[in-house]
């Protein structure tokens, strides 16, 4: 059996539900527009380092503001982080954190993506985001005191 696969407009609903209900009722950013500017531009970033500077620029956003935005997704487990490795002998260390949101789905709809199909060129982000979740669940589950980096 197939799997299911939700439209783009009801992954669209739960977005803007999202943006009144919990954000705003939070308090949590004063300008819902920009937000929304924030999300999408946020959406473009899943999977990859963050970049503040340049995410804040793409959204015509303070930097201070994407960065405490990005903070609220994490916080209200909307994202997460993904720390990079640092204790690595042989070379600098990476110190930028890649994000991800907390459903594939949601990426979707934020960049007004179709399905995703095995041949389309975003294929691998999206098959990146799943794997970072199982192995997110997987060591919640199994070994909560460790962390999961790249």
């Amino acid at each position: 059996m197939p799997a299911k696969h939700i439209d783009l407009h009801t992954l669209a609903a739960y977005v803007d539900t999202y943006l009144t209900d919990e954000i705003a009722a939070e308090g949590a950013a004063r300008s819902l527009p920009a937000f929304a500017r924030f999300l999408e531009t946020a959406a473009t970033a899943n999977t990859r380092m963050v970049n503040y500077t340049n995410i804040a620029s793409d959204a015509q956003l303070p930097r201070q503001t994407v960065k405490s935005w990005f903070d609220i997704l994490n916080d209200t487990l909307i994202g997460s982080f993904l720390e990079p490795y640092t204790r690595s002998v042989k070379r600098k260390a990476i110190a930028t954190a890649k994000f991800y949101l907390f459903d594939p789905g949601i990426v979707r709809a934020l960049r007004r993506f179709p399905v995703v199909k095995p041949e389309s060129a975003d294929f691998g982000e999206f098959f990146e985001h799943l794997v970072f979740h199982e192995l997110q669940s997987w060591v919640d589950y199994r070994s909560p005191r460790n962390r999961l980096c790249y």
